[in-house]
């Protein structure tokens, strides 16, 4: 059940905000008026949009509910917003008659929002998915009598609801009350539907003149149910139905059916459950029954509901009728019914689109605007995109960083430098140094996934996070920043300091969570032995690793020594991407990423070709953005990472393993392909995960060979002689050093030199 009334936390003057118009942005505004037809949507001037002067717009009406359509033009917003998330509901106008005080709360809560002395633009989650305008004056006039044909009696706009992403739905609904002083509403039976996996998180909100909002959620960061759909072919979060008022159901639905109106099929089991709890009422059930109509009541009265088909491109929108009868809920009773025909619907779209030829899921709109914009910005794309259409992503050719050496400082962003909101830099290890520069919505992109991975290790105002990521031209430290600050932790922004110095904060009892590489880790733990420091009389309880991979056996022997209870969470992303928002591990027991499927599509690709990897075999990892218009777009660009797919489709996975190596790493010793992962498995599960090691490559013609230093015994040396012979045939030597002797990194260390040390 969902919790007691929330009032709203900001003091003053009681805010009254209520529903004027719903705005769907849209490729055609003629294309979609005849879809709109049907439902009795006619032109009307009582329906005035403000006027912009970079599109069209036109005002609908049925009954009382107001419509505007946007069209707009190829660089503006309402362009960007279609390209991105297709045809869907760009912006909710309300009507106040105080944007001023709407305006104070915002700034003093957080959320973006702009001002133009009379109206007020509130972007609640911070990337132009969840916008309202707040305005003094309506665009909707009073209906002077009937719209359209008259035949279809549409009211009011009942409600709207929003699907977000996984570990973003608690701030929102904060930003709702204490922006707009909406209230929650108890819906029993309707906060948690479904399981884990296919299931959501559902809250209604209110305002005092009747403006209602249901916001949804999966209820994993791994979910593969309806919410989690429409994010993933919505590109983000957005509005999934608008709920409007429909005197006598049960007469409409036959005629909206006529017209051509498609509706849901609820599962006849629901219907039937329905029906059971109100059977003993004198109601239309042939009627009601024919036409898939659910029923509930309270003690109020009786409430009729029924969803339509999606009516967008990427079916991702759809219209719910409602009529009730005295009673002011929600169907507690009809909430999981709705629930289980949204759910069998998404799952037949999903067979459907299974049996087309094999391309990356929910490319339509938005990679044409990619390809387009990428393009049009960036002198790279220009040449290696010249011949691309752009719809069918498949058929886009893909690249990697070697391809771009010669395009100058920032070869992927465009106008580098000028006007970033961030420029970072990648680290060179692998290659030439790349500069990337990235706009603000890019930038909180990153910081929205990294809040959600923190709020899934439960990061509160109680926590404190040690960053030992570097700064500077470096992502690791300011990506990680904001998983602290949006979580409302503290933070101690230390960066890859002396392990001597983090050892002293810890001493004072300061930091329950950390962020750094293995590396780093591991020279803590060193140095905690070093001075007998038992880490694990230390708050620590949660880890935020990334930056470079760690295999099983090494995360286990550092964790014991670290707290009891101690989470190890990984992260995943490149400096390219805008930091490690890209996946994550939500279990440290699995050794699989779940990935960020709102802001990238992943491939995992045959290293030496555009075509998906065989199921279960390694490929490699390539990513493109989402976003069609950002300063650094990645269109099908290949990070070198090789990695399985675990979930998903084939060719657009959900989950994949972690990282197992690099494609550009692998060596031939002796006439034996060895990837470094291997090499690290076998060396993490026979040395003390404090030892230090090298392994250094000769390259002698046909073959290379392999000598590694270890600090270790001779026993130990010889153990790992023999786990090379067994695990993977190689015949190789071990040399003992003293323990100290090799050098250590704070952040990434390499380990694997070709040619003698220098």
């Amino acid at each position: 059940m969902v919790g007691s009334i929330m009032p709203a936390a900001m003091s003053g003057r009681t805010l009254e905000v209520e529903l004027d118009v719903v705005e769907l942005w849209v490729h055609s505004i003629a294309r979609t008026s005849r879809v709109l037809g049907p439902f009795g949507f006619a032109p009307d001037a009582g329906v005035a949009p403000d006027s912009r002067s970079d599109g069209i717009a036109a005002g609908l009406r049925s009954g009382d509910v107001g419509l505007i359509l946007r069209e707009g033009a190829p660089t503006s917003e309402v362009a960007r917003f279609v390209g991105e998330h297709g045809d869907g509901v760009g912006e909710i106008g309300l009507a106040c008659d105080q944007p001023e005080q709407v305006l104070r709360r915002a700034q003093a809560f957080g959320v973006a929002s702009g001002w133009d002395g009379t109206n007020v633009r509130l972007d609640l989650m911070g990337d132009g998915t969840v916008v309202h305008t707040v305005r003094a004056r309506r665009l909707r006039l009073p209906a002077t009598g009937h719209t359209g044909d008259g035949a279809i009696q549409l009211g009011e706009v009942d409600h709207v609801t929003y699907c977000l992403p996984f570990g973003t739905i608690d701030r929102v609904a904060r930003a709702y009350c204490d922006v707009l002083g909406l209230a929650e509403v108890a819906v029993p039976h309707s906060a948690d539907l479904g399981d884990d996996l296919s299931g959501m998180h559902s809250r209604v909100l209110r305002s005092p003149l009747g403006f209602t909002v249901v916001l949804t959620a999966p209820r994993s960061p791994s979910g593969t149910g309806q919410t989690q759909h429409f994010l993933a072919a919505h590109a983000g979060a957005g509005v999934q139905h608008v709920a409007i008022a429909c005197a006598e159901l049960a007469a409409a639905v036959p005629l909206l059916r006529s017209r051509g109106v498609p509706f849901l099929a609820v599962p006849d089991e629901h219907l039937q459950e329905s029906y059971a709890r109100m059977g003993d009422r004198a109601l239309p059930w042939d009627v009601l029954r024919r036409e898939g109509i659910l029923v509930d009541g309270d003690g109020e009265g009786l409430l009729f509901q029924l969803f339509t088909e999606p009516i967008t491109d990427r079916r991702t929108f759809f219209f719910e009728l409602i009529h009730r009868k005295g009673s002011s809920g929600f169907g507690a009773g009809n909430v999981r019914a709705l629930f289980a025909a949204v759910d069998a619907s998404m799952r037949r779209a999903r067979a459907t689109d299974s049996s087309a030829p094999a391309r990356p899921s929910g490319c339509a709109g938005w990679s044409s605007a990619l390809v387009d914009n990428a393009r049009a910005r960036v002198p790279f794309y220009a040449a290696h995109l010249a011949a691309c259409e752009g719809a069918d992503l498949a058929q886009v050719p893909s690249f990697d960083k070697s391809a771009v050496a010669r395009h100058g400082r920032f070869p992927m962003s465009s106008g580098g430098a000028r006007g970033a909101h961030r420029v970072l830099a990648t680290s060179g290890t692998s290659g030439r140094r790349l500069y990337v520069s990235f706009d603000e919505a890019e930038w909180q992109r990153t910081g929205r996934w990294l809040e959600m991975v923190g709020r899934h290790a439960g990061m509160t105002a109680d926590d404190v996070l040690l960053n030992t990521h570097c700064y500077g031209l470096w992502v690791g430290g300011p990506a990680l920043d904001q998983l602290a600050t949006r979580c409302g932790a503290g933070l101690v922004p230390l960066g890859p300091v002396a392990p001597a110095l983090v050892l002293d904060v810890l001493a004072d009892g300061v930091g329950t969570a950390i962020s750094a590489t293995p590396s780093y880790l591991r020279r803590l733990i060193e140095a905690a032995e070093a001075a007998r420091f038992d880490l694990r009389t230390t708050p620590l309880r949660v880890g935020f690793i990334g930056a470079e991979p760690a295999d099983t056996s090494l995360r286990q022997k550092l964790v014991a020594h670290l707290p009891e209870g101690f989470r190890w969470i990984e992260l995943y992303g490149l400096t390219e991407t805008g930091g490690p928002a890209v996946a994550f591990a939500p279990d440290p027991d699995v050794a699989e990423l779940v990935v960020n499927t709102d802001d990238f599509l992943i491939e995992v690709l045959d290293p030496a070709a555009d075509r998906p990897a065989a199921p279960g075999e390694v490929g490699e990892l390539v990513i493109t953005t989402r976003r069609a218009d950002g300063r650094t777009p990645l269109v099908r660009y290949r990070t070198r990472d090789l990695v399985r797919a675990a979930a998903g489709p084939l060719d657009a996975p959900t989950r994949i393993s972690r990282i197992l190596g690099r494609a550009d790493d692998a060596l031939k010793i002796g006439g034996v392909l060895l990837y470094p992962s291997a090499a690290a498995e076998i060396m993490s599960e026979r040395l003390p995960p404090s030892a230090e090691w090298r392994a250094l490559v000769h390259r002698t013609g046909e073959d290379d060979e392999l000598v590694i230093e270890a600090e270790a015994s001779p026993e130990d040396c010889r153990a790992v002689e023999q786990a090379f012979r067994e695990r993977v045939g190689l015949g190789l030597t071990v040399v003992p050093r003293t323990t100290g002797t090799l050098s250590r990194s704070l952040e990434k260390t390499q380990r694997i030199l070709i040619g003698s040390p220098a």
